[in-house]
């Protein structure tokens, strides 16, 4: 299955190590091998990284960590293709702008049929590509756009989370949906099912971490990321756990929000 990597922090943080060992489940001889994806957000904007081919062996990501990156809200995925061609259109995360800011979605599992399914249908979005997931993205900005376009300020968190909750409510019932998505503001990430070692569909789909980093601005490493910066928060999601310290595994219909650091809201859809 795809993996998924997401972290929000309370100021810029740089996060190769996180990259690199996500990296390692996209290897050749590993079914994660059909593309990979790297999102920071940054001044209002977005620093995009994609490729078709394996995450594990790829120039571009050796690249990546090696420029020094920074970004409060980050975005990564590795593919392993079930629905749509290997090709750049169908890898993630997806971007779209909605409201004068840009929102990206990464999607874990599949959704059956959801083209057909009415509560699913396409106005302003549509896609570029042919996947499940790049589906499910458009339907979910048709279902903010009211909202982010009735106004010029963002959106109330309350209001967004309203709308994110019954999409996925209503998408889990298609099929393994693990997501997360960012509008700039906020990290919404959702936990399903996942295919565990031993072949088996359960709980956990995603694993949350949090961390508060040293006063004296000392390198911290652990978690998966590498830190030099005062004193901050962070707090980050994956479909696995980067390291084996202090890894929280989420239930089915878990939704959390991230933002600046911390998880502000938990619920159960």
């Amino acid at each position: 299955m795809c993996e998924l990597l997401a972290l929000s922090s309370s100021k810029p943080t740089t996060v190769n190590l996180s990259i690199e060992r996500l990296a390692r489940h996209g290897a050749e001889d590993s079914v994660n091998k059909d593309g990979w994806g790297i999102v920071y957000y940054s001044e209002g904007d977005v620093r995009r990284f994609r490729d078709t081919g394996p995450a594990a062996e790829s120039a571009l990501v050796k690249f990546v960590e090696q420029q020094p990156l920074c970004s409060t809200r980050m975005m990564a995925h590795i593919r392993a293709a079930n629905v749509g061609s290997n090709c750049l259109s169908n890898t993630h995360p997806f971007i779209r702008e909605l409201g004068g800011k840009v929102h990206s979605f990464a999607h874990n599992g599949y959704l059956e049929n959801i083209q057909a399914k009415p509560a699913f249908v396409l106005n302003r979005f549509r896609l570029l590509g042919d996947t499940d997931s790049e589906w499910a993205f458009c339907a979910l900005l048709d279902r903010l756009s009211d909202l982010w376009m009735s106004g010029s300020d963002v959106p109330g968190l309350a209001q967004r989370l309203a709308i994110i909750t019954e999409f996925a409510d209503e998408i889990r019932q298609l099929g393994l949906s693990n997501f997360i998505y960012c509008d700039d503001d906020a990290i919404f990430a959702h936990a399903d099912r996942r295919r565990q070692p031993d072949g088996e569909f359960r709980a956990p789909g995603l694993w949350v971490h949090q961390q508060t980093c040293p006063r004296n601005g000392a390198r911290l490493d652990g978690g998966g990321i590498s830190i030099n910066s005062p004193q901050q928060e962070i707090a980050m999601v994956a479909s696995v756990p980067m390291t084996g310290d202090h890894w929280q595994p989420l239930a089915a219909g878990t939704l959390l929000v991230l933002k600046e650091g911390k998880v502000v809201n938990r619920s159960n859809t």
